[in-house]
């Protein structure tokens, strides 16, 4: 029995057994308690056999003694030191062999265990971030997929804001790692190469350079957005109110650089709104900002029924400060929600495997928020008096809890970098892990939303693995007493006495 279990010990060493019908997680005690109790009774069914033929030499031993009336087992294992030295050499041989046939038996029982997985390594397709699949072509497929993913980061943001906890995945922060784009329900953790994009915004506050129509300019580039510089722009038969907004602006030009722009339309001490103070006029404070003056306003319309008009404009501009690297990365999701699931794994450079297109990583986070700053509350909580949403209020506008107070300043700088960071990293989670949206024909697409690597896997179904110094330590003992026990069954060369 011990030349199988010394067999079996070094086969899985070589070759860890999986066990995959038994990849349960909360079965994972019973299943290791099973096979302990497995190889414990193995153990001690092989201990007892060999304790059976030392009970044997024993015996032997006891038919020789001159004293008759002390030859029960007790007085002979229980002899003085100084009869041990007297004893035969078969009889010490025997003696011997107890203590090391304990020691055989725990080190058996450690030998063999049940592991959490077994590495592995093959090729992983991870997310791909490229011009070709960030399409706003409405003619192409692929087109849809960009939407679906868009709508995605703006639930994901909503989502992780509402529970305060973080959805799918722990990100790391200000890092865009790509993820695997396949299922990893059975896999404990997993090491790859990517590139790797880190960012950290420094938002600044300018007025535009130019204001005309529904465009706004900065030096040589051009941002379109949903606003009117004059009286009559974006009127209709409806009133257009007095009110505040914060708009997110496109580059019209497609020259992304990455930087986001957000439009703040308000006023400030100096320029009242000249509303009447209740909680139903809230209006976004500009004071001290570089602003640009409109007699007429800046009219904005948020929805098809609701545009406002303010006499202020002025322009945050928040540059990502994109960094383009190649790491290794590990993948090992935990329980705990404070720490990263996925983390660099190594700082040295290795060969980039082209997942992360700088172009078009650039164009994500220039318009990557679009849809979360712009999108609709399911119920509008300042009455029209405001042209924003819950998500920009939070990230962007002070908090109070005056329901009098008609004027919100924007948050401190250092605050507003931070924010827009942690707001980005959640929205880049519908981009990370490539596609999975339903569109047919498009998930299995690999070249288009994946790049495959080469990753070094743990798999998560439980393996009967070997300790390599209780392997060791087991065999030389087994070999040792297997000696000791052939000659103690088979005496030929040792004398009695």
């Amino acid at each position: 029995m011990q030349a199988i279990f010394t067999a079996l010990s070094w086969y899985c060493y070589v070759h860890p057994r999986p066990l995959p019908w038994l990849n349960l997680a909360g079965e994972d005690t019973t299943i290791r308690s099973g096979f302990t109790a497995l190889f414990s009774l193995w153990q001690s069914t092989a201990v007892a056999l060999a304790l059976h033929i030392c009970s044997v030499e024993f015996s032997r031993e006891k038919a020789t003694w001159e004293d008759l009336e002390k030859t029960d087992l007790f007085s002979v294992i229980t002899k003085p030191m100084s009869d041990f030295f007297h004893s035969g050499m078969m009889f010490k041989v025997t003696l011997l062999a107890y203590p090391a046939l304990i020691v055989l038996r725990i080190v058996g029982n450690s030998a063999i265990t049940v592991s959490d997985g077994v590495g592995s390594e093959r090729s992983l397709p991870i997310g791909l971030i490229s011009t070709f699949d960030l399409n706003a072509d409405a003619t192409d497929i692929r087109s849809q997929a960009f939407l679906d993913r868009r709508l995605q980061s703006n639930m994901i943001v909503r989502l992780e804001q509402l529970y305060d906890s973080p959805w799918s995945f722990v990100a790391p922060p200000n890092l865009l790692i790509p993820l695997p784009t396949e299922e990893l329900n059975v896999t404990n953790k997993v090491v790859y190469e990517s590139d790797v994009l880190s960012f950290h915004h420094d938002c600044q506050w300018q007025t535009p350079d130019d204001y005309s129509g529904d465009t706004v300019t900065i030096g040589n580039r051009t941002w379109s957005a949903r606003v009117g510089s004059n009286a009559t722009a974006l009127s209709d038969s409806r009133i257009v109110r007095r009110g505040s907004s914060i708009i997110f602006l496109i580059p019209e030009d497609d020259n992304f650089t990455g930087d986001s722009v957000y439009l703040f339309l308000g006023a400030n001490v100096t320029i009242s709104p000249t509303l009447n103070s209740t909680s139903n006029n809230s209006w976004i404070d500009l004071s001290s900002l570089p602003t640009i003056y409109n007699p007429d306003g800046f009219t904005s319309r948020f929805t098809a029924l609701r545009s406002l008009r303010a006499p202020l404009a002025t322009l945050l501009v928040c540059n990502p400060n994109l960094n383009l690297l190649s790491r290794r990365v590990l993948l090992r999701p935990t329980a705990n929600h404070t720490e990263p699931d996925i983390t660099i794994h190594s700082d040295a450079n290795v060969p980039s495997p082209g997942n992360i297109n700088l172009e078009a990583a650039r164009t994500l986070f220039s318009i990557i928020l679009n849809t979360t700053i712009m999108s609709e509350d399911p119920i509008n909580l300042t009455r029209g008096s405001m042209n924003t949403n819950w998500i920009s209020t939070l990230m962007l506008l002070g908090v109070t809890d005056d329901e009098m107070r008609v004027s919100y300043p924007p948050l401190d700088q250092q605050t507003i970098n931070d924010n827009v960071d942690k707001y980005t990293l959640s929205a880049l989670k519908a981009f990370s892990g490539g596609y999975r949206g339903p569109i047919p024909g498009l998930r299995s697409k690999r070249g288009v939303f994946a790049r495959s690597v080469n990753g070094e896997f743990t798999s998560r179904r439980l393996a009967l693995w070997t300790s390599f110094p209780f392997a060791v330590l087991h065999t030389v003992l087994f070999g040792a007493l297997g000696i000791v026990l052939a000659v103690l069954a088979y005496p030929v060369w040792f004398p009695r006495h």
